[in-house]
């Protein structure tokens, strides 16, 4: 019933000031089988920049480091979008900073593509070496 709860509170929240239109599912995770509804609501919340909905999945033992279709995990997301607080929070839960997506990328590599030099730092700080 908890689950039920957080999965209608992330999609209340990701579509929060949009009354009257649809929910953007442009950023909505990919996945290959059926996944745990707690990764779904993980991926769309970092997706959508929502830390505060990131830190209650954490705290109800949402995967931190489950895998989209694509192979990328939550931390590979923040980092990709600049979710500096959001990479931070995933850092602090312990989420691995090492998994290669499909594509062969990883947290570090999508940030500094990116341009996220901050974010780049915390994550070789963290342990990140590619």
């Amino acid at each position: 019933m908890r689950i039920v709860m957080i999965i209608c509170t992330v999609f209340s929240l990701i579509t929060a000031g949009c009354a009257g239109s649809a929910p953007n599912t442009a950023n909505a995770p990919t996945m290959r089988a059926t996944p745990r509804p707690d990764t779904v609501a993980m991926l769309l919340a970092v997706r959508e920049g929502k830390p505060d909905t990131v830190r209650t999945l954490i705290a109800s033992g949402a995967e931190l480091n489950a895998r989209d279709e694509a192979g990328n995990t939550a931390l590979i997301e923040a980092a990709r979008f600049g979710h500096e607080d959001i990479v931070r929070e995933l850092i602090a839960a312990r989420a691995d900073v090492t998994p290669v997506n499909n594509a062969g990328e990883t947290a570090l590599s999508v940030a500094l593509r990116g341009g996220h030099k901050d974010i780049a730092l915390m994550l070789r700080q963290a342990g990140a070496q590619r």
